[in-house]
């Protein structure tokens, strides 16, 4: 546990200075928070391999639902007459293509293998941060889908290579090591229900009488212990 806290330490760290320097704050125009919100996420996973299956899950999820969130925003934008003001027929169009939408990416999420539904999840975030951050403006924006994209990348290339220079683990090592923790504890567990259980003076009789006692002796001494 002390070397996935360094991990995390280290991987926070690189992140949170990407986030309070004002250069680079500025350089990704307000979007490094990502940054750090994409390694928070990711240190829960304490291998290589676990990192890299959540990292696919996370990047297919935003690039997805960036794509479709952006569809329905060009299709708002062309049935409202090629204009993105806040007319009745953009309101009503989004009410009937967000909802939709996000309905499906719930039922993906439900009904998928567990391995995947994390991507399901990050486009339920994801959809409704690309949708509505521009729904007041006139024109459609897509940088910030495309910021939120670069800065969830970033962080998961921090993540990936503290995981790889410090203390490296793969999924199969971690997985060996625990399958070797429960069958120790599982045989512990066996040999303490089958072992009868040995009263007080049983215990003082095997304790005290000598392993050359003849059984006269033997029983003179049970009977002086009770």
């Amino acid at each position: 546990y002390l070397k996935h806290v360094l991990q995390q330490a280290i991987a926070t760290t690189v992140a949170a200075i990407l986030v309070v320097s004002t250069d680079s704050h500025s350089a990704f125009r307000g979007f490094a928070d990502w940054i750090l919100i994409t390694v928070w996420v990711m240190g829960a996973q304490s291998t290589i391999g676990a990192v890299a299956l959540k990292a696919l899950n996370r990047v297919a999820g935003t690039i997805l639902a960036g794509v479709l969130s952006y569809i329905i925003i060009y299709v708002v934008y062309l049935l409202n007459g090629l204009s993105y003001q806040n007319q009745a027929s953009k309101y009503v169009f989004m009410t009937l293509l967000y909802p939709a939408t996000l309905s499906f990416f719930h039922k993906g999420m439900l009904e998928s293998s567990p391995e995947y539904q994390y991507a399901w999840y990050v486009m339920k975030l994801t959809l409704p941060i690309v949708v509505l951050s521009g729904y007041n403006d006139e024109n459609p924006n897509p940088e910030t889908a495309a910021w939120r994209i670069l800065c969830i990348l970033i962080g998961l290339a921090i993540e990936f290579v503290v995981k790889s220079l410090v203390y490296y683990r793969e999924s199969s090592t971690s997985a060996r090591h625990e399958i070797q923790r429960m069958c120790k504890s599982m045989s512990d567990l066996s040999s303490e229900s089958v072992e009868p259980p040995i009263e007080k003076s049983q215990k003082e009789y095997f304790l005290y009488t000598p392993t050359h006692a003849s059984g006269a002796q033997a029983a003179e001494c049970a009977l002086n212990i009770d």
